[in-house]
Formats: C-alpha cells, structure tokens, sequence
C-alpha cells in the first residue's frame, strides 16, 4: 500500500516528533552551507576598513581581513576592490565607583552552630560590578555605482558581578571577549561554512557507513555503498516499486543504506541542483519505507534540506545549477 506524503513548511519537523526515536540515534554532522547574510559573487574583492571609534574597531577589522584571506571565498584588494566593507561601531563601558560599591551588598542567611543545635544569621558581603556593550554597523558598498548592498548589526553586551577582594572584568577583557564574539557573528553572515546539524540516523543502517560518515569521509562512504548496494538510487526506487525485491528486510537495509549515502553527498554540497535531488530521494525511500528508523530519519532531513533551500531563495540563490 502507498503512503501518501504531505511535507508542507514544518511539516517534516512534526513527522518526526510524532514518530519518536527509539529506532534512530543522534549524531553532529557538518554540512557545507552559505553564509546566513551576504551573498558576493566567488572571488568577489573587498577591502575591509574601520570607521567610528577606530581603535576598537580595527582589531575586529583586521581578524576579518585573515578569516576572508585564508578562505579564499573573497580577494583582500585595497586597490581595486569590488566592493567596500565598513566597519563601524562604538562601545560603552562602566565599572562601579568606590561610593557605588556600598549599594552592592549581598546579604544571605546562613547557619551559625553544629547539627544538633543552631541559629539562623545574616551575613553581609561586600561587592563590585562592571558593564559594557558594543554596536558594529557591517556596510557592504559596490565599488562600481557606491550603491549599498548590505547591511546589518551586530549588538552585544555583557556584565560582571563579583565579591569586593575579586577581579571584574576590565575594559580590555569585554573589548576581547566582544571582538571574539562579533567575529564569529560576521563569519557566519558572509562565509561558507562547515555547521554542525544534529542528525538522525537509523540504528540498522550500516555501521562502516555511519562511522564514516561520521568522521566526515564522504569516499569511504561511497567506496562502501559501491559494494553493498544494488547500484543507481533511481533504478532501485523503479524496482522496488514494482514489487521486485528478495525480501522486505533486504529491501529496508537498502533504503537505510541508500539514506546514509544522500547524507553524505550533502556534506561538501549546498548547491541547490544537489539539494533537490537529495529531497527527492528522502522523499522517495519515506514513500517506500515501513523502517520506524527511517521513518523518522527521512522527516529530519526533509526539515534540514528545506530549510538550506528557503535559505538560498533569501541570498538570491535560486537557480537549479550547482554552485
């Protein structure tokens, strides 16, 4: 009997939970995927500059200029660049004076005595905070016309609070710790990248598979499938729709394997030719399935993959070419 698939927005993400997952274990895999904000052109140059408070804001500038350099997606170019990238922002920091200190007392009960006899006493501590937030303003400008591309913020704030014979964070310590912190943030928005994804796999699928997969070895995974699996995906799908397959249980250790398999085509590939393709064989191993382990697992990565898609269609992504 055929199912019949309705997968509409988080549909996929509701399947799952309905099913459960006492037949599939959960593991973090990392997937290639495009940067959540910017989408330059490959090899795109950018010159990187600081504005507004520039002290701050250069050591922020110049992590930028290594993080591009070394991922060779865009060309530091402070001559001809293709497009600006401006830096600006500012920060604010505070730390208690001697007479704010006295509003910071903590007072606490505690137990004065031993176990068989006591009091209650309030004790009084002494302490000392400090503060600080930073706003960076990313501006993208074409080159060519000074029109903008891009733009977006990236706030950030944190406090410490402490007993009076400690040490708070100083101004030097939060201006690290934010650089770190806003860095990440700017990766993330313009860089392709490597990002863990919690993932189901079915228990029963192959464990050389899995634990290849796992390590992120998409030949050995494919080496694997060559020698276990009946051949194309398509062809097999063609088969076992007409009913010709040996046994229910050879057919479900293939889809499982098969399932595996798309997982790791997915790893090094957001491309939206491979993205559909990889859909459509969840699709198509969920319709043809009664394995509780790929039951759940195929929903997972429907959500996963549809989501990558959506996220393309935002960049302006949207052709079926591979990237």
């Amino acid at each position: 009997m055929k199912k019949i698939l309705l997968l509409v927005g988080g549909a996929a993400a509701l399947i799952a939970a309905i099913t459960g997952c006492s037949s599939v274990e959960w593991n973090e895999i990392s997937y290639a995927s495009p940067g959540n904000e910017v989408a330059l052109e490959p090899g795109a140059k950018v010159r990187v500059f600081a504005a507004g408070e520039k002290d701050t804001m250069m050591p922020v500038v110049k992590t930028i200029m290594k993080e591009f350099s070394e991922t060779e997606q865009f060309k530091i170019d402070l001559e001809d660049p293709d497009y600006w990238v401006v830096v600006n922002g500012g920060s604010k920091f505070h730390a208690d004076s001697a007479e704010e200190e006295t509003h910071n007392k903590k007072v606490f009960v505690t137990q004065k005595g031993n176990d068989s006899s006591g009091e209650d006493v309030l004790v009084t501590t002494d302490n000392k905070s400090s503060t600080s937030a930073m706003v960076v303003s990313i501006a993208i400008y074409s080159v060519k016309n000074l029109a903008p591309v891009y733009y977006f913020d990236v706030p950030i704030y944190d406090g410490d609070f402490k007993g009076a014979s400690q040490a708070i964070k100083d101004e030097d310590g939060y201006r690290t710790m934010f650089s770190d912190q806003i860095v990440k943030k700017i990766k993330d928005a313009f860089l392709d990248q490597k990002r863990g994804v919690k993932t189901a796999l079915p228990k029963k699928a192959d464990e050389t598979m899995k634990n290849a997969l796992l390590r992120g070895d998409v030949k050995a995974v494919v080496e694997r499938a060559e020698k276990i699996l009946p051949g194309d995906f398509n062809a097999y799908i063609e088969e076992i729709s007409k009913g010709n397959y040996a046994s229910k249980e050879e057919k479900e250790a293939n889809l499982r394997n098969y399932y595996v398999l798309a997982l790791a085509k997915e790893i090094n590939n957001f491309g939206v030719k491979n993205l559909n393709e990889l859909h459509a064989q969840h699709v198509a191993i969920l319709k043809f399935t009664d394995d509780s382990g790929l039951e759940t697992a195929c929903p997972n990565s429907l959500a996963r993959i549809e989501a990558k898609l959506r996220q393309m269609r935002a960049l302006g992504k949207t052709t079926n070419e591979e990237e």
